[in-house]
């Protein structure tokens, strides 16, 4: 309370403004007492009345629907808080086959300022239960609209298509279903999105069909499901804006049916999660063997596309399980572009290291690194692949020589002074056999690679990461390296 009293003697707008310093970082902050802004209107009666007169600090708001009798006032004492500001607003409601149409009213009461809305509703097999009537046509400023719906009735999907298809400035949908229902879709209004991403549990999908209606697109997301017949064939289409690309592995093959010139920005993923250890997919109910046998990742739909776009590659993130040779391939078709590059599920040998080590000039580190197996490959090569690259995370398993990723990067930082690029960033996993040479290469603050700043992120190594390297050094050791398994546990 003492510190409290001093900031009292602060002007009211200084106040305001710390006030919203203090809200939580969440998108959609839900209320909680022992949190801005309730925390703050329960400290001391004058930050009460700053805070409730603060309309920002109600501009935000999740709330799941549980209680009718505390949630419905609850809500609408927040949203009047607010003022005339633009609102952001997630509602949870499971109806259960049960109406919440008076939650609803209230949120819809101020639809004329809906900037970003989520709508996660559950359990609604029943004929229509809910209207957004208040809302449609009421929703001048609403820019982005997110839908996940499960276990919910085609006819109680409709209420949102109608709200969307009246709301002038929308351009981001994300869309969550349970079924793929292609009909609904193409009843969004797709041609003022700039921003999509599909997800959906069962059915296929006519993705080119689709997008063929989505020609503003700047960035898209697709997970699931899976298209339709892609073996039709079909001149590619074309979404000359598109500069962001996130899909699901298993669902590239539709990438040779587009042209996407603009294309700046490509993420590739599993839909599940994948092992950085052994590079294996082990989602959607697979075992590691099956992942490793049929789900291995084939780059040549993406390499036939950036080429017959012409497009410009400056960040690639590969999630999933791939060969080396692939990843490899990816930067061959990438290389005068590249800036960032992020990796998870490949397993990193020299071969890989070795194409992105320029023909090293300088020693900084190891004087005796020249007669390694990784100078003797790299000097073969004036340069390397990707000289752009100033951002490389490994977040997956390393076996390479000694010294040479040391190596590698240092010839990086090296040609960095060259081509003025301002820093250099690498992220490995802790526990990495070079992290002490990696700590003196930072440190030299005299050497050529003083005017590039370097960065090295250590990341913490995924469960079965650390279970691997126990059992693999215990093999080799026997029971004396109980303390270096006691070691790999506290980096984590």
């Amino acid at each position: 309370m003492q510190n409290a009293g001093s900031l009292t003697c602060l002007p009211i707008e200084l106040l305001a403004r710390i006030f919203e310093y203090c809200l939580p970082d969440d998108a959609y902050p839900a209320p909680s007492e022992t949190q801005a802004p309730l925390l703050l209107a329960h400290t001391c009666s004058h930050w009460r009345a700053v805070a409730l007169s603060t309309p920002f600090l109600w501009s935000r708001l999740h709330i799941t629907y549980k209680d009718p009798s505390l949630d419905v006032l609850m809500t609408s004492n927040w949203l009047q808080r607010s003022g005339c500001l633009p609102l952001f607003i997630s509602v949870t409601i499971g109806f259960n086959e049960r109406p919440a149409q008076e939650l609803l009213d209230v949120i819809c009461h101020h639809s004329s300022r809906w900037k970003h809305i989520r709508f996660e509703f559950r359990g609604l097999y029943c004929p229509p239960m809910y209207s957004l009537a208040l809302a449609k046509g009421n929703t001048p400023l609403l820019h982005a609209f997110e839908f996940d719906a499960r276990d919910i009735s085609s006819v109680n999907i409709l209420p949102v298509i109608s709200l969307l298809n009246l709301a002038p400035k929308l351009r981001e949908v994300i869309w969550v279903d349970d079924l793929a229902d292609m009909r609904q879709l193409m009843e969004l209004p797709l041609s003022q999105l700039t921003r999509l991403s599909v997800t959906m549990s069962h059915g296929t999908l006519d993705y080119l069909e689709l997008l063929n209606q989505c020609y503003n697109l700047e960035q898209i997301r697709i997970t699931r499901p899976r298209p339709g017949d892609t073996r039709q064939p079909r001149a590619p289409l074309l979404l000359s804006k598109l500069t962001s690309l996130s899909i699901a592995y298993d669902l590239t093959a539709i990438l040779d049916s587009l042209t996407l010139p603009a294309l700046k920005h490509v993420r590739i993923h599993s839909e599940g999660p994948v092992s950085p250890s052994i590079g294996r997919y082990t989602g959607a109910g697979r075992s590691a063997n099956e992942a490793e046998a049929g789900c291995l990742w084939s780059p040549v739909s993406f390499v036939s596309l950036v080429k017959r776009s012409s497009c410009s590659i400056e960040s690639l993130s590969l999630d999933t399980y791939m060969a080396e040779s692939c990843l490899i391939q990816c930067l061959e078709e990438t290389t005068s572009s590249l800036t960032k590059l992020n990796v998870t599920g490949v397993t990193i040998t020299d071969k890989l290291i070795s194409s992105l080590t320029y023909s090293p000039s300088v020693s900084l580190t190891s004087p005796s690194s020249s007669s390694s197996p990784l100078y003797a490959a790299s000097a073969r090569n004036s340069s390397s692949l990707c000289p752009l690259l100033q951002d490389i995370c490994l977040n997956t398993r390393l076996i390479s020589t000694p010294g040479a990723l040391v190596q590698m990067a240092e010839s990086r930082l090296i040609s960095s002074c060259n081509t003025q690029i301002p820093h250099f960033s690498l992220s490995i996993w802790d526990g990495h056999r070079d992290l002490e040479s990696f700590k003196l290469l930072q440190g030299q603050s005299s050497s050529p690679i003083g005017s590039c700043n370097f960065n090295l992120d250590v990341l913490p190594p995924p469960r079965d990461a650390v279970s691997s390297m126990i059992v693999s050094s215990t093999r080799l050791r026997g029971k004396k390296h109980l303390g270096v398994q006691r070691r790999i546990c506290q980096s984590r």
